[in-house]
C-alpha cells in the first residue's frame, strides 16, 4: 500500500471520529447552527477523502496491472528464448544421433562383408565340390 493511501485512510478515520464526537455544547440556536455547519463540512471532507481513496486505489491497481503485464511479457520472452535454445540443442543431438546411426550401419555392413569374405566367398563353388554338406554349414 502506498504512503499516500495510508495518509488518506488516516484522514478518513480522523474525520469520521471528529464527526462522531461533534455534539453541541448547548442547545442554543448559534451552537446548533455551528455544529450543523461543522457536520456538513466534515461530511463533505469525508466524501472528498473517500473519492481520493478510490482514485488512489484505482492508480495502485493500474500500476499493479502494468507491472504484471511487464513481468508476463518478460516471462514469455524468457520462455521463447529457452525454447529456442532447447530446440537448437535437440536438433544438434538429432544430427549426432543420425551421424552415429550412419556410422553404425556402415560398420555393420563392413562386418557383414568381412564375415562373408571370411566364409567361402568366391570359392563357394569349389568348396561345394570338395567338402561334405556338414562341413559347409
Amino acid at each position: 500500500m502506498s504512503k499516500k493511501l495510508n495518509r488518506i485512510r488516516e484522514l478518513i478515520a480522523e474525520a469520521q471520529t471528529s464527526l462522531e464526537q461533534l455534539k453541541p455544547k448547548s442547545l442554543t440556536k448559534a451552537e446548533l447552527d455551528k455544529v450543523t455547519r461543522d457536520r456538513a463540512m466534515l461530511r463533505d471532507k469525508l466524501e472528498l477523502l473517500h473519492e481520493q481513496e478510490e482514485l488512489e486505489l484505482a492508480l495502485i491497481h493500474e500500476e499493479e496491472a502494468a507491472n504484471k503485464a511487464e513481468r508476463r511479457k518478460a516471462l514469455l520472452i524468457g520462455l521463447a528464448e529457452s525454447a529456442r535454445d532447447h530446440k537448437k540443442a535437440h536438433d544438434h543431438l538429432n544430427t549426432q544421433i543420425g551421424d552415429a546411426l550412419g556410422s553404425l550401419f556402415k560398420l555393420l555392413k563392413e562386418r557383414d562383408q568381412v564375415v562373408s569374405n571370411f566364409s567361402f566367398g568366391d570359392r563357394l563353388v569349389e568348396a561345394r565340390e570338395l567338402l561334405e554338406k556338414e562341413e559347409l554349414t
